[in-house]
């Protein structure tokens, strides 16, 4: 629901809908990282807080950078996840 309240709410129909059509893997990719890896629920709920006090604060920067660190660091923990997993097999 965070994600798709910040995407609908950026006003940008084409990137909602983008983001719609997207969320089904994106689901995928999250259940998979916090199954394997539950330590990032905790990881991702403060990256969350951060974004929300920064979109509250209406400091579009920082809400901005810090979108863009959650993206990449969200990936990163990912590939970690499957680097680790095809070790193990």
């Amino acid at each position: 629901e965070f994600h798709d309240s910040l995407a609908l709410h950026t006003g940008n129909l084409v990137l909602y809908e983008t983001y719609r059509k997207l969320v089904t893997q994106l689901k995928l990719f999250r259940s998979h990282t916090f199954q394997y890896r539950p330590e990032t629920i905790g990881i991702s709920l403060k990256e969350h807080t951060s974004i929300f006090e920064a979109v509250v604060a209406q400091d579009e920067v920082r809400a901005a950078e810090l979108l863009q660190t959650h993206a990449r660091d969200s990936l990163c923990r990912l590939n970690l996840t499957l680097t680790r997993e095809s070790l193990t097999q």
